[in-house]
């Protein structure tokens, strides 16, 4: 069989895109966000080629290898922004090619997107048996119950129902994320529900401390920051 030297073409020009992605990485924020866009601009081939790549169902160019190797640790940053890239520029697509699960990998690089189908795969991960998954998960419906996204009203009423039900999580950095979504409603529930969340044999770790910065700032009247879970960062692994 002969070759298709438009699908060639396209590829090639495609997975340039993606190496330019790559490049300007650890550039500036300009540089960066031009390059998503404009690999973007492939539509569903580059979403098709992407994960492709990533998943490593076909071998990419050298050049590729050649920059993540140079990036070191941010190659998994690097890789992330091509697929949110292509998730951004054609999200529908890019939600097909999950089919029905969601990675713990995948959970940022579709938290504002727009596709109704993400808040049921990130609800389904709530119950996943990694704190961190679940913590990130939560993290993200909770971005999206304040507007990440554009769900219309019913999703974002599941979605926070669903993060509020992990107020008894075993984990005390999920139970937090729930408080949040408790204290950005109401600061007086918000104090409350942080102060239950942390167990008599809570230990002093990062979430502890956390939590009783949130109270104190609450109690003082201020507005709490997003939220966040630096205690479950895990170390970041070239690919």
């Amino acid at each position: 069989m002969g070759t298709d030297p438009y699908a060639d073409d396209l590829t090639g020009r495609i997975d340039a895109a993606i190496a330019e992605v790559y490049r300007t990485e650890s550039l500036s924020r300009a540089e960066s966000h031009g390059a998503m866009r404009a690999l973007g601009a492939f539509g569903a081939p580059a979403v098709d080629r992407v994960l492709e790549l990533y998943r490593g169902s076909t071998t990419g160019p050298h050049e590729h290898a050649r920059l993540l190797n140079g990036l070191g640790t941010s190659a998994v940053d690097a890789q992330a922004a091509a697929r949110r890239a292509v998730a951004r520029a054609c999200p529908h697509r890019y939600v097909d090619r999950l089919h029905g699960h969601l990675e713990t990998n995948e959970i940022d690089v579709v938290a504002e997107i727009h596709d109704p189908r993400i808040a049921s795969l990130l609800i389904t991960r709530l119950n996943d048996p990694d704190p961190y998954t679940r913590c990130r998960a939560a993290t993200v419906l909770v971005g999206r119950v304040e507007g990440n996204g554009h769900d219309d009203r019913h999703t974002r009423e599941l979605a926070e129902r669903a993060v509020l039900d992990k107020l008894d999580d075993e984990s005390l950095a999920v139970r937090a994320v729930a408080a949040y979504a408790v204290a950005r409603r109401s600061r007086a529930d918000g104090i409350i529900a942080y102060q239950q969340i942390l167990r008599p044999t809570e230990p002093e770790t990062l979430a502890f401390v956390d939590v009783q910065h949130r109270i104190a700032a609450l109690r003082r009247g201020e507005g709490l920051p997003r939220r966040s879970d630096p205690q479950l960062r895990r170390p970041r692994r070239t690919p």
